[in-house]
């Protein structure tokens, strides 16, 4: 297998490419639409309880979510090489937590670092999802377990949102981040995984 793709490069450069800028795109795409998917809970909560609840349930009671959020913005920087100098989930100037970190490295290693743990709680918010709603909910039987579950799921929803700061540093580090997926796209492909007819199989023929 390996010999065959490295005897077409270009089509493992453009299937590296493809699916590097596929994946930020997703990405980026998903932090759009969790802030949105973030407003309509909120909304709905407001509607059906009211808007002094969701307030209180968003800024008080869904601790669990901001948990998970700090926790992703500090986990993703010390996977990628970064110093986490602070960490916090008590409400301050604003922020209900807060993660400071120190981009140690090359530029476009810090540029990663500050890209990766920005969008963290967006990437590891929807493993989180997919992992609980595939293993833990089938497992549940009793009528409090359920509650607790989506309990949970709502606040970690709540808090699967990007900061205007988390932005900044996304697009800041967005240049590394991209070398880094192309690299590991092409060594993916170098394994058997080819992005391009993956998509042309998902992609309906015109």
């Amino acid at each position: 297998m390996i010999p065959e793709m490295i005897s077409n490069p270009s089509s493992m450069l453009s299937g590296s490419l493809l699916g590097s800028v596929v994946l930020l795109t997703l990405t980026a795409l998903a932090g759009f639409v969790f802030s949105l998917v973030s407003k309509a809970v909120y909304t709905i909560l407001g509607a059906v309880f009211g808007n002094r609840f969701a307030f209180i349930f968003a800024n008080g009671l869904a601790v669990p979510g901001v948990l998970h959020h700090e926790l992703s913005h500090a986990i993703a920087a010390l996977l990628t090489g970064a110093r986490v100098r602070s960490f916090t989930i008590i409400p301050r100037d604003g922020a209900l937590g807060q993660v400071g970190i120190v981009p140690r490295g090359s530029k476009l290693m810090q540029g990663l670092q500050l890209s990766f743990s920005a969008v963290a709680p967006v990437l590891f918010g929807i493993g989180t999802l997919l992992l609980s709603l595939q293993y833990i909910l089938p497992s549940l039987n009793a009528p409090w377990q359920h509650i607790l579950f989506w309990y949970l799921i709502v606040c970690l929803v709540l808090h699967m949102t990007l900061s205007g700061a988390d932005w900044k540093n996304f697009l800041r580090g967005i240049l590394g981040t991209w070398i880094i997926l192309f690299a590991v796209c092409f060594v993916l492909q170098l394994a058997g995984l080819d992005f391009l007819g993956t998509l042309k199989s998902v992609i309906p023929a015109r």
